[in-house]
């Protein structure tokens, strides 16, 4: 189809909570978690369109991290639920969960596309930016390599007219969530604002013989707080970079809690306004200001002023903003001069993996009208036969509707156009257990 006669609008809900809080409940995660999201959907796609429509229900790390059997259990009810919804048709293959590099290419993607619709980069530089993002459950690098590079492990991934060769890295458990249930309570209690109060709770896999949820009081020490994370990142070799090419020399945009956490330090008056790049120190030294404030002065001052920022999140912005700068400098190898972009939105856009996903789809379905296949090929990116995209992720639920006017239908038969489920890994896991 001629994309210059398809209008598109980029819509979005998100709810909470994420997915893998349904682990041991289900059913949960049923029709009152899903009506917003479907309710939403049906209110925006028209009526004779809606049973045509594809909806793909895609869960990030969170649900990585969830047995498969609970997940499986999780992904039936919400099948079960949005069929008896009864707008949209679904299909049980679409449901499931992304491998950690199909999260990172999917962010690579939406912050390329995003920068490119806003003529912040020209078509040249499309596929030039590198990509971080760190979600509750994880952590992923992705940019693209130069022509030469040889011996490192990379992906095909989708462009206008070409593909480019990228790499890509997930870091499953190195998400914000999960470092900090990694860290000693006396290490947490340094991460928490000096002075606050709040519950915090282990977790088990990092090794810690502790049990159940406790109340912290807070100590903002950064000094203390920096070396657990730091301790973290080193736990047997965890977080090693090993292939990851060097990272010198390329343009980063950082979203999701990089983000958040920046934008909390520029609102709180710990990082200069005005700017959306700072250097990998800039991030440090607003980390080691923010911790040494009172929490209650700190949450007293900071209510209601960042959007971004709950109040009940705000006395763990020292953590926050401490594991943002160690994981860029010691995790992913950026120098303390390096500077990055920190940014949430893009002409009032924002930026996540859901837009990437919503592209590879399409990339993947033009594809199929010539009989390609999966997502890591080389079409071009352009409008394919959508109603409605319906994507969920760790910690939120986001559904993306896709408006057109139909250009005709999709050939029957093709292979499922989304990022492989993350079958490898469910695989490793069931043979550990």
């Amino acid at each position: 189809p001629n994309s210059s006669h398809v209008n598109t609008v980029y819509l979005h809900l998100k709810v909470k909570p994420g997915l893998s809080s349904f682990a041991a409940t289900p059913e949960g995660a049923g029709a009152a978690y899903m009506r917003p999201l479907l309710d939403f959907a049906r209110a925006i796609v028209p009526a004779e369109a809606r049973r045509s429509a594809v909806l793909l229900l895609r869960a990030t790390a969170g649900m990585r991290l969830v047995p498969p059997a609970a997940a499986q259990r999780i992904y039936d009810t919400l099948f079960d639920a949005v069929r008896a919804h009864g707008a949209f048709s679904p299909t049980r293959a679409l449901f499931g969960t992304l491998s950690g590099e199909d999260e990172g290419v999917f962010g690579w993607l939406a912050v390329n596309h995003l920068l490119l619709q806003a003529r912040r980069i020209g078509p040249a530089k499309l596929g030039q930016i590198g990509a971080l993002d760190l979600g509750g459950g994880s952590t992923q690098i992705t940019f693209a390599l130069p022509p030469h590079a040889i011996g490192t492990a990379a992906v095909e991934a989708p462009l206008p007219g070409r593909s480019v060769r990228v790499f890509t890295r997930s870091h499953l458990g190195f998400g914000n969530k999960q470092v900090l249930a990694a860290l000693t309570p006396a290490e947490a209690s340094a991460c928490l604002a000096a002075g606050a109060n709040a519950s915090w709770e282990p977790d088990k896999r990092w090794g810690l013989q502790l049990d159940g949820a406790r109340q912290l009081h807070g100590r903002g020490a950064f000094a203390k707080c920096e070396a657990g994370v730091m301790r973290v990142l080193a736990t047997n070799g965890a977080m090693a970079r090993g292939a990851q090419p060097e990272v010198a020399g390329q343009h980063f945009v950082a979203m999701s809690l990089f983000y958040y956490a920046a934008h909390f330090a520029q609102a709180s008056g710990h990082l200069r306004g005005g700017s959306a790049s700072y250097a990998v120190k800039e991030l440090r030294a607003a980390a080691v200001a923010l911790c040494a404030e009172d929490g209650a002065a700190l949450e007293h001052r900071m209510a209601g002023k960042d959007p971004l920022t709950p109040t009940e999140a705000i006395r763990w912005r020292c953590f926050d903003l401490t594991y943002a700068a160690a994981l860029l400098s010691r995790g992913y190898g950026f120098s303390d001069d390096a500077t990055v972009d920190f940014l949430g939105e893009v002409d009032g856009n924002e930026v996540e993996w859901t837009r990437g996903a919503l592209l590879s789809h399409l990339a993947a379905e033009e594809r199929g009208h010539g009989g390609g296949g999966g997502w890591r090929g080389g079409g071009a990116i352009s409008i394919g036969e959508i109603g409605a995209l319906l994507v969920l992720g760790l910690g939120l639920c986001a559904l993306c509707a896709l408006l057109r006017r139909r250009c005709g239908s999709p050939q029957k038969g093709s292979s499922p156009p989304y990022g492989r489920l993350d079958d490898r890994w469910q695989a490793r896991r069931q043979a550990r257990e």
